[in-house]
Formats: C-alpha cells, sequence, structure tokens
C-alpha cells in the first residue's frame, strides 16, 4: 500500500499513519 494512501486514510479516520500500518499488518 503506498504511503500517500496510508497518509490520507489516516487523516481522515483521525490517526497517524504509525497506527494504520500497525493495524493493517
Amino acid at each position: 500500500m503506498p504511503g500517500a494512501v496510508v497518509s490520507a486514510v489516516a487523516r481522515r479516520h483521525g490517526l497517524t499513519p504509525q497506527q494504520l500500518f500497525t493495524a493493517a499488518a
């Protein structure tokens, strides 16, 4: 998953990219 997509989705949900990356891993 591209980092730009992770960042955009994370911002939409009020999370940090790290939190989203950990949840997806």
